[in-house]
């Protein structure tokens, strides 16, 4: 089964999904058209097994700390905890950089059935206000439960 079967997800109008993505990435989507600042909108959804003796708090720090030192500049700019559709979701938006360019990355994640599911997406800060409302509609949809890693 190919990642494009694997993950329960909508893809965005005018969206295409990438064949092979990196290893620990079910799926990788991207925007057809790059807006004026050069930075193509994408999303990603990615899986990770969780050791037994983790616990979902320390899960979610660790996976701070390497989000925050693995990303140039980054910092946490909102982080949040709530329920979607029952099931609990936390979710991080980060600033950091590439090159000469100001990103900002929201992250959801779920953790269920001793894996890490996380959804998500990266825009240049210029765009940010026109596709933060795309990231979480299409985050919205994620089904953890129906989405497993691909084989």
């Amino acid at each position: 089964m190919n990642a494009e079967q694997a993950v329960r997800i909508a893809v965005p109008p005018g969206w295409e999904r990438v064949s092979d993505p990196a290893p620990g990435v079910a799926l990788l989507m991207g925007a057809r058209r790059c807006p004026a600042s050069g930075v193509l909108p994408s999303m990603a959804v990615a899986v990770v097994d969780l050791a037994s003796d983790l616990s979902p708090a320390a899960y979610l720090e660790r996976l701070r700390d390497e989000l925050t030192a693995g990303l140039d500049g980054a910092e946490v700019e909102d982080e949040d905890s709530f329920e979607l559709d029952g099931a609990p979701v936390d979710y991080l938006r980060l600033a950091h950089r590439s090159d000469e360019r100001h990103l900002v990355s929201e992250v959801w994640i779920w953790l269920t059935d001793r894996r890490a599911w996380s959804v998500s997406g990266t825009v240049d800060r210029r765009d940010y206000a026109d596709w933060c409302d795309v990231f979480e509609g299409v985050a919205t949809t994620f089904d953890p439960d129906r989405s497993r890693p691909a084989s």
